[in-house]
């Protein structure tokens, strides 16, 4: 954080219906971060998995590979290119995060 020096954070809600187990993880992580955001003086803002997943694939319902896919005909060969990698769905989800924001509240 001191670093990059972020202007927001922005976080993916928590699905309670989904696997309790992740859902406890990640209230876990979602607390960190907002401890961490508060001691920056970082402002936060949600955004609902259902929304991201509208606003990039146009489906709320649509699925990791269908974000992947996308994300691949987006980025793919810029990612290969710099990190000789492939990236990873948690790459991939907050890059779509973080464009679901931006492209929402563009003006």
């Amino acid at each position: 954080i001191k670093k990059e020096k972020p202007d927001l954070i922005v976080i993916e809600s928590v699905l309670p219906r989904a696997n309790p187990d992740s859902a406890l993880k990640l209230g876990y992580t979602q607390a960190t971060v907002l401890l961490i955001s508060e001691f920056f003086r970082i402002p936060t803002e949600f955004i609902h998995p259902t929304e991201v997943k509208k606003i990039i694939a146009g489906n709320g319902k649509a699925g990791k590979n269908d974000l992947k896919q996308i994300f691949l005909n987006l980025m793919g060969s810029i990612i290969r290119k710099e990190t000789e990698t492939e990236a990873d769905s948690h790459t991939i989800d907050a890059f779509f995060i973080a464009m679901s924001y931006l492209l929402k509240n563009q003006k």
